[in-house]
């Protein structure tokens, strides 16, 4: 989806046995990825998580969205958020806190894109969609960014308990959203806050070291990642909550998009409980050794997150006596990476 309005862009994939897909996209120089959710998974009410645009003079940097109809037909509300501008579709101009109504039938697209962030638009259908979001290039650290795209959660598949990690040779923020009024306990280790966050609102988090996330109401939180020591391979990532978490999971690692400089190096990070460590099984074998590791209490139990460089192919992890745990996949070098979940359990009590 890169043009306004409504289109016919969607994709269908029917298959007679379960499977994961996996979407990565490259637009130019940059790439990203993300996990696709299956029909069952979507839902009516979404809350969009894009990102600061590089340049608002440049629309190749836009903050945008898409939804995705899946039914025969669907009157979708957009109530929209906008951090210092306002977007323009049928020649009407929409401010924060205005709303836009469409129409979609089976299989129609609408794409949406502004030189502002549209980070809390709060998206409301009359039947299941599906909604993307993300932006064309991101404004992160010294000016310079990435292509960064998510299909996001449905509010109703949002969790309330996080372990957000710092991933390998990154540097991160991560943002929570909040569909509904919310506070938020965040624990460092070393600093305990609470935070209120309205519908719609967002709070933001640059650097950070490992913390947890508790709220009173279901939360979206994002990841936006970069290298240590590059400012032009950002992606985003969305976190799974502990609510997510799964036992097993099968993913890809690629590197063969059709550019000069794709990612070269690899990794998965895990977030696990501690005494669950050793259970893990990587493609069948026991994991020997971890770029990094680093240990958080959530409540009364002790997670680890750890960090495994990977080889490019089709790999698996589980654990063997079926204790679930979160897992992120992302790729970089210095002008090119890409990041996603690598699956969520949905049937989940938030």
């Amino acid at each position: 989806m890169n043009q306004l309005g409504i289109q016919r862009k969607a994709i269908h994939v029917i298959c007679n046995i379960p499977v994961s897909i996996y979407g990565l996209t490259f637009t130019g120089g940059t790439v990203d990825g993300f996990l696709a959710l299956p029909s069952k998974s979507l839902g009516n009410k979404y809350i969009v998580s894009s990102f600061t645009p590089w340049k608002s003079s440049e629309p190749l940097s836009n903050s945008n969205f898409g939804i995705i109809g899946i039914d025969q037909s669907t009157n979708v509300t957009i109530n929209f958020r906008i951090a210092g501008g306002s977007v323009t579709y049928n020649n009407i101009q929409y401010g924060n806190n205005d709303t836009l109504s469409i129409h979609l039938t089976k299989f129609d697209t609408f794409y949406l894109s502004s030189h502002y962030d549209l980070s809390g638009t709060l998206v409301a259908a009359s039947s299941p969609v599906a909604v993307m979001s993300g932006v064309r290039t991101s404004y992160l650290r010294n000016g310079w960014g990435n292509h960064m795209e998510e299909m996001i959660l449905p509010n109703e598949h949002l969790g309330r308990d996080f372990i957000v990690p710092e991933l390998y040779d990154s540097q991160c923020n991560f943002r929570i959203f909040a569909q509904e009024y919310s506070r938020v306990r965040i624990n460092n280790s070393i600093i305990i806050q609470y935070l209120d966050i309205r519908r719609g609102g967002l709070r933001e988090f640059e650097n950070y070291n490992l913390y947890t996330l508790q709220s009173s109401a279901p939360v979206q939180v994002q990841l936006y990642c970069n290298g240590v020591y590059s400012t032009a391979d950002a992606f985003m990532v969305t976190l799974p909550s502990v609510q997510h978490f799964k036992s097993s999971y099968k993913y890809p690692v690629v590197n063969d998009f059709k550019y000069s400089s794709p990612p070269q190096h690899f990794y998965i990070t895990v977030i696990i409980q501690s005494n669950a460590r050793t259970g893990l099984r990587l493609d069948d074998k026991d994991i020997v050794k971890y770029e990094m590791i680093s240990n958080i209490t959530l409540e009364s139990t002790l997670y680890s997150v750890i960090t495994v460089e990977q080889s490019v192919g089709l790999h698996e992890i589980k654990q063997q006596h079926e204790i679930p745990f979160g897992l992120i996949v992302y790729g970089r070098n210095q002008y090119s990476g890409y990041g996603f979940p690598a699956g969520f359990a949905t049937k989940i009590k938030p």
